[in-house]
Order: C-alpha cells, then structure tokens, then sequence
C-alpha cells in the first residue's frame, strides 16, 4: 500500500517502480507462454512430419508451404524470446535453445525432402532407373506426386523422353492403365510417345491422344456436332478458298483494297513521341499514299482521291487556281482537288462541328490557330464566289462520323459528275501492287477467326463491337474484311459437312460442363506443350479433373517456345500457372542435350531479352562449340535480295549435301512460305535428300543437323514479321485481356529457330535491311567465310544424344 503521506517526487517514484514491476511481470508471462506455445507447435510439426522421415511417402507442396509458414512464424517467436532470454528461467532458455535447433532441423528437412525424396524413389526403383541415364531434373520431374505439376522443359531438354517415362512410373506405381491420359498436340507428337511406351517400357495399350480425338470424342455428345472437322492445316485452306471465292465481287474488293491501303498507313500514338509537341509535329509532316502514286496531306484527302480514281474521275492535287486574287497573305491558291473534266474545284475543310482544327495545327504557331484557319476559309470561299467558280466541300468531321465518302458521292453526283466503277480485276491489280505475297495476311485471316471462337465471339458479337469500340481505321478495315470472309468461310464449313477445330473444342467443353460424371475420369492427366493450350482447352481439363484433388495434372511445356497466339494460345497459362492450378511443384529442366555450346548461349541471350518469361538459365550437355555462320547480302549489291538470297542457299545446300556424312539431316527455315516454294522446286527429291522446307512454326519440335535460317532481314516481310499486327486482333480479343508483346512472341519464334540445329546454324541476312534480331545476336555469329566448314568433329565431341 502507498503511504500517500510521502512527498511528490517520492510518490512518483513509487508509482514508476510499480508499473515497471507490471511490465515485467506481464513480460515474464508472456515469455512463458511463448515458450509453451511454440514448443507444443513444434511437437505438432514434429508428428506432422513423423511419417515422411523415411522418404516412403511423398510430402505435396501445399502442405510442405503451410509448415514453411508455420516454421517461420515459430522462427519469428523464437527470435522474440532469445532477445529476452535474460527474463527466463535456465530451464525455459534451455528449452528455447532446443526449440530453435528443431526449428532450423525442420526447415533443412522441407528444403531437402524434394532431393531425399527423388533418391528414395530412384533406389526403391532401381531396376527402373538403371540404363536410362536421366538426369537429375528428369528424375524429380519424373517422381513427384503432386496434385498440380509443371515441368518447364526448355528446347532440346527431353522433354518426350520425361514426359513417357512419367507415364509408365505412374503404372509401375499402382495407376490403372486405362485412368492415364497424355494429351499431345500432333500426330507425330503422340506416335513418338506411344514408340518410345512400346519400345523402351513395353506399355503397347497406352492411352495417348491428341486434344483433336479428345475433343472429338467429347463433341460428338452434342447435338451440333458435324462429321467433319477441319484442324489448322485445312483452316487456312478454307480462309485462302473463301478469298479466292469472294475475290469476283467488287465490295470484297474494295474491302481488300481498303485494308491493304491501311496497312501501309502508319497510325502512331501519342505514347510513340517523347512529348505531344513531336507528335503533333510527325502528324503535321505525314504524308499519305494515294492510289494515283502522289501524295496527300492527310488520310481524308487520300480517301477523296481514291474514291475519285475508283470511279474514273480525272483530278489533279493541289493545282494552282491562276483565277483567283493574290496579297501579301494569299500569294497563290491551290485547292485540295480539280475536276479536270468538269472545271469543279473541291476543298476538304480540317475543322470539326465546332469550327475547330486539329492540335497539331498550332505546332510552330502563335495565336489562335483555329480562328486564322476559318478566316483563310471566308477568303477562299469569297474567292470562289468573286470568280464564279463551282466548288464542292468536304469537312474533318464527315470523315470522322463515317459520312465522308456518301456525302461526296452524293454532291458530285448533283454537280453531274459521271462516277465509272473500276473494274474488279483493275482493284485487283492495285491490291497485288500493295500486297505482293498473301501468305501473311492469311495468317492474320486464320488467327482473327481462330481468335474469335477462342474468346466465344461470333459475327453478331463483331458487328456490335464495331459499332461500339473505339477502332482505328486499320482496325476497322481489317474486321470488316473479315466479317464477309467469316460468312463465306462458314459457308464453305456447312457445304462441306464440317466444323473447324475451334468449334469442335467449343462443343466439347459445353459437353465437358454439362456432363458431371465426366471429373475424376482419369486418374493422371498428362499435357505435352503445355504452352500452346487454349482457355477453351483449359477449361476442358479442368472440367475432366474434377475438384476434390482425386486426379494429378502433370503439364510439360516452354513459355520460351510459345508462339501460336494467333491461334488462340494464351501465354499466361503458362507463365501464371499457380494461378489456374494452385500449390503446383514446378521443374525446370535445365540441360539442352541437343544444340553445341555457343548455339546454347545464343539462344538464352535471346530468350531473356523478353519480359515475358519464366526465369531460366540452361546449361549445354557438351563443350563442343561449332560458328553461327551469318550469311549476309553486301551493301552494294544490285539484285534484289529475293533472288540474291534463293541463289545463295541452293549454292550452300549443294555443299552440305556433298559433304555430309551418311543420315546427317538439313533443314531450311524461314518465317513465311513464299522463300521455301522456290526452294523446294529446285529440290524436288528432297526428301531422299534428307532435306525439308519448313516455316519456323511447323518446325517446332523438330530438329537437324543442319539448319539454315532465310529471311532474316528487316521490313515487312522480314522477321520481326513487320506485316502480322497483332493490335488489328483487338476486336477479337477478350475484355480486359493483357496485351502481348508481338515483338517478343516474334522473338520466341526466333528462338525457336535457333534451337533446331545439332551440329551447325546458318543464318541469311541483309547488310542494308539487317533484322533486329540479328543485331541483338552479333557477339555470338560468324560472318562471310568464317565458321563456314562442316567437317565432322572427333568421336569424343559428339553431342550426347538421347
């Protein structure tokens, strides 16, 4: 009790003693408690983890996570008691000291249990294990047991080889036969799995598809489904039918023709330009093509001259109007256009409803720039009136409303001006001008529609985004072109009794949905480039595994090979794979068995110059090292670099194929068709030749000794593809999905090129037209003679092989 009589400061004192004891006291408490708790936690960690010790049975990642978590909660308590350690008794501080080393034991067996585990699975399989020489990414890859697993298998990694000696583990461990799916995306994708099953684990009954025959399978369960189904390969032969088809009528013609001029249109935004100043000043130079071969000031008059050259008016650009006054500020008028047959003058007026110009016309102009634009329109128009001169006009704001083209018809036709449609075999020749190769516009033809049915779009749901969105014109031009392929490519479907791949996936994930008993029907769902699935896809395989954990997904893929967005993949099922499949254990298999050492390097310097990208670093299996021979055209040459280039690489395919040794393949790749069917031509025996011709795409997953890589140069037929605008797919794109690098996906494809060659890479190219690519490559190529010889390397540099 406090003697109240005591003075002040000594009443303050007291008082001060008295809360301090409190703290402590309440410390010492807590302390206790904390050592209570966090002992009894690790017992419970401890038991948790009892059966696991041995390394019999395999510990997931989900829980492995949550005692991660638990374990560092301990840590951080532990760490709050040592810091007051003087406050506990011997045996609570002894008792701390054993907590923390259990803490730190425990860690150290999660962090360990993946390796422990694998060795574990590989001495009690031993007989399994012996011979196949796996490394040690494959066998972890190979024997884990989570619910959700991907495996990052990089090119030239064996993948394949992982991939079936999964399968058949899963069956010497107990898995039914007939509950293990693997999914493959080819044909000869799935016969190699099901070769290396028969040959090297005598499995002859594996259940090995493509998503084709499954979804095909699952399809015919619906009422819409046709006998026929049209894969990739046939798609693009519809898309290029329906284009010859509808190439007779004149308004698929125009459309052609409208998308072609607005494919050469640069529409730079804002974002391109340091500051609006440089934008506005680029929009104030630019100029624009018309189909007359001049150029105009800005895309509405190029709209107005070739609207007048399609119907045979004769017109002449900006000609002096010799009739009309001259001052000190109008020194010599010239109107937009003149009607040279009919004496009409025609000026195109740059202002909006409101009477306003465009930003840019202020750039290096003081004052109101619009007020000084509409009193130079009062002159001219008094001009016109002074002179009794004929004048039609056109405003900004009709070619922004879309009212442009009728209103212009509509006055010239009042003014008695015979419009004379161009023929549609004259349109056609002024598109193949524009357009010389159709190769890259029917890819984006089969990737709009492929992208469409992807997303669950149809032609309503186009039509109503047209007329919603804010598109650019390209945009516009290239979904209303589609819009009548579409139709006719439909058409051609019905007429043939068939649907294409997407519908039949989209039919089957509705069948996939509706039917329940369909999840848990398999017991191990395996995915081969798992990179390239769909959502629709997705979906499906979700809908097969069921929700309650039953089912094991086993995905093997390359976010660094992914390069079939323009049929609907979707990157970000890869790279956000946790997200789709949550606790996954994630592989990396981290060895290129195929490539000599420097293409290695090559290829993940080009690899990690993307964004985009699952963080990896591959190791080449060898220390052989044979040049990227870089083939380039020289500066001053005078053939065009077509003909230079296809004489160049019959002169070294030549020497390969006398030099060779016996089965030694070549491969020659390019990014488009159009270089490869001039080849081929000249090596009709090819394939006796071990030679093939294949586009990058087509190559993936194959491989030579030999690779020569064409086309490597800039422009729009070059690579970087400069043609294959991935922002004309927006209208088909789904609401709020991420946009995709198409340089970097540009740059994947390359990679994928790189990684196709054994023993020695050519790659052609350009000194006046170099590709990006290349540039970004250069440490690591050889150019003119350098690196050029093929002679064989001694036994002993041979690279392994699986």
């Amino acid at each position: 009790m406090i003697d109240l009589s005591l003075g002040k400061p000594a009443l303050i004192t007291s008082l001060g003693f008295l809360f301090l004891l409190a703290v402590v006291l309440t410390l010492k408490w807590k302390l206790a408690r904390t050592t209570r708790s966090v002992s009894e936690q690790l017992r419970q960690a401890e038991r948790q983890l009892s059966e696991y010790r041995t390394y019999a049975i395999y510990l997931n990642r989900r829980d492995r996570v949550a005692l991660r978590e638990r374990l560092d909660s301990t840590l951080r308590s532990l760490d709050f008691l040592r810091a007051y350690r003087m406050l506990l008794r011997k045996q609570q501080r002894d008792l701390v000291e054993t907590s923390y080393k259990t803490t730190r034991e425990l860690n150290s067996f999660l962090e360990q249990f993946i390796p422990e585990y694998t060795q574990s699975e590989v001495e009690r399989h031993k007989d399994f294990f012996d011979g196949k020489q796996f490394d040690r990414d494959q066998i972890e890859a190979i024997v884990k047991r989570d619910v959700y697993n991907l495996v990052i298998a990089a090119a030239g990694s064996g993948k394949t080889r992982t991939l079936t000696a999964r399968f058949a583990f899963m069956a010497r461990c107990g898995a039914d036969l007939g509950k293990i799916l693997a999914l493959a995306y080819t044909n000869p994708a799935e016969d190699e799995m099901r070769f290396r099953l028969e040959t090297e684990y005598g499995i002859h009954d594996a259940n090995v598809r493509t998503f084709h025959s499954l979804a095909r399978e699952l399809a015919m369960l619906s009422p819409n489904f046709r006998s026929g189904v049209a894969n990739g390969g046939r798609q693009q032969e519809l898309i290029t039918e329906s284009v010859r088809r509808l190439r007779s009528e004149r308004e698929f013609a125009v459309l052609l023709l409208n998308f072609a001029l607005e494919s050469r249109t640069q529409e730079p935004q804002p974002d391109d330009f340091a500051d609006s100043e440089k934008y506005y000043e680029f929009l104030r130079n630019q100029k624009y093509l018309a189909l007359t071969g001049k150029q105009v000031h800005s895309i509405a008059e190029r709209d107005i001259a070739n609207f007048l050259f399609l119907n045979r008016v004769k017109f002449g650009y900006e000609i002096s109007a010799t009739w009309a006054d001259r001052s000190l500020e109008f020194r010599q008028y010239q109107p937009d256009f003149f009607l040279t047959e009919y004496g009409i003058w025609m000026e195109h007026w740059a202002i909006d409803r409101q009477g306003k110009v465009p930003s840019w016309f202020k750039v290096g102009r003081s004052g109101d720039p619009s007020r000084r634009y509409r009193e130079e329109m009062d002159w001219k128009k008094a001009q016109f009136e002074k002179h009794r001169r004929r004048l039609i006009e056109t405003y900004s704001y009709q070619w922004a409303e879309g009212t442009l083209i009728p209103e212009l018809k509509r006055k010239l036709e009042e003014s008695h001006v015979v419009l004379k449609e161009l023929s549609v075999q004259e349109i056609l020749q002024h598109i193949q001008k524009l357009m010389v190769d159709k190769d890259p516009l029917h890819e984006l033809m089969f990737s709009f529609i492929s992208k469409a049915k992807t997303n669950g779009l149809d032609i309503t749901d186009i039509e109503s985004r047209l007329a919603s969105g804010k598109w650019s014109r390209k945009q516009r031009a290239f979904a209303s072109l589609m819009i009548r392929v579409w139709q006719e490519y439909e058409s051609l479907l019905e007429q043939n009794d068939m649907i294409d791949f997407n519908d039949m996936i989209n039919l089957a994930l509705r069948v996939a949905r509706e039917k329940e008993n369909l999840a848990g029907k398999y017991s191990h769902i395996m995915i081969d480039e798992f990179q390239d699935i769909t959502d629709p896809q997705l979906e499906i395989i979700k809908c097969l595994l069921g929700n309650d954990g039953s089912s094991t997904l086993f995905c093997v893929g390359d976010d660094g090979q992914n390069i079939f967005s323009f049929a609907g993949s979707d990157i970000y099922n890869i790279l956000r794979f946790d997200e789709r499949f949550p606790y996954p254990e994630v592989t990396v298999l981290s060895t290129n068995y195929r490539c000599p050492k420097n293409v290695v390097e090559a290829s993940n310097f080009v690899a990690n110059l993307n964004r985009l990208k699952i963080e990896k670093n591959l190791i080449p299996a060898t220390e052989v090292r044979r040049p990227i021979r870089l083939i380039e055209m020289p500066a001053d040459g005078m053939e065009s670099y077509e003909d230079w280039e296809f004489r160049e690489t019959i002169e070294l395919l030549k020497q390969l194929i006398e030099s060779r040794k016996t089965g030694e393949e070549i491969m020659v790749l390019a990014r488009f068709n159009y270089p490869l069917r001039r080849l081929e031509q000249e090596f009709p025996r090819h394939e006796a030749l071990r030679l093939r011709f294949l586009s990058i795409h087509k190559a993936k997953g194959a491989e030579a000794d030999y690779v020569l890589l064409l086309g490597c140069t800039s422009g729009r037929n070059g690579f970087p593809s400069e043609i294959t605008d991935q922002k004309i797919l927006d209208v088909v794109k789904k609401r709020g999905e991420d946009e995709t690098d198409k340089l970097e996906e540009e740059r994947r494809l390359f990679y994928v090129a790189l990684t196709r060659c054994r023993r020695q890479l050519f790659l052609f190219s350009s000194r006046r037209a170099r590709s990006q690519f290349v540039s970004e490559l250069s440490a690591y190529l050889a150019s003119g003679q350098e690196g050029a010889e093929t002679q064989d390397l001694p036994a002993s540099e041979e690279i392994p092989a699986f």
